[in-house]
């Protein structure tokens, strides 16, 4: 009875310090591998956890300049079997340049939302460089354009010191790279409603009359 007790409490002490260990971050993965600014990027963040499932879980990503933030919050089952997840993040096309993708990955017990624990998960981070399309001679973030107000609640106005440009339409994107409004517009002056976006961090996609094509950024709150 002995050897059985000491036999349970081992495989107890076993089964604890396995599920206690953190999880991991396998891999980071960038598609297209040689992104150029026509390109919606795709990174794919592998990931593996000391219990499942795991499948369930909260994930986001926010571009600050030339740093993304990405992060993944796993909610942990009570299976004591080492579980795999890819995390998956659309990133819009970006200016040309180089830039670095920053991960944070963490994990909870229960139903999502789930809380992480008190000590955070681990970190990595993938640097990449964005080049500008093959037969694209501007696509790039032009200074001499610009957008107001920003932040913007209602209308957004396109200005530019250059007068003499043309243009034909202008595409919205969300950080994850979908389209969510398409225009033509005839002259700078003419206001664009944002009214019905959700609050958050988008992109201008302006093409000219060259088929070139400049990148905006703005905030709707």
């Amino acid at each position: 009875m002995k050897n059985l007790f000491q036999s349970i409490a081992l495989l107890f002490l076993i089964l604890t310090s396995y599920k206690s260990q953190g999880q991991f971050i396998q891999s980071l993965t960038i598609s297209p591998s040689n992104p150029t600014t026509a390109d919606t990027i795709t990174i794919l963040a592998e990931c593996a956890f000391p219990s499942g499932g795991c499948e369930e879980h909260t994930q986001g990503s926010f571009v600050n300049g030339s740093i993304i933030s990405g992060f993944a919050i796993h909610c942990l089952g009570p299976l004591t079997v080492i579980c795999y997840y890819t995390d998956t993040f659309q990133i819009a096309p970006l200016a040309a340049g180089n830039y670095s993708f920053i991960f944070q990955l963490d994990a909870g017990f229960g139903p999502s939302p789930c809380t992480p624990g008190i000590v955070p998960g681990p970190t990595d981070t993938l640097n990449f460089t964005v080049t500008l399309s093959s037969g694209q001679n501007n696509e790039l973030l032009d200074k001499s354009f610009s957008v107001y107000p920003n932040p913007v609640n209602d209308l957004i106005y396109l200005t530019q010191s250059d007068s003499k440009s043309q243009h034909h339409t202008i595409e919205i994107l969300s950080v994850d790279g979908k389209t969510v409004l398409t225009k033509p517009i005839s002259n700078l002056s003419e206001p664009i409603s944002v009214k019905e976006l959700q609050n958050g961090f988008y992109f201008i996609k302006l093409k000219t009359l060259y088929n070139h094509f400049v990148w905006l950024k703005f905030i709707k709150s």
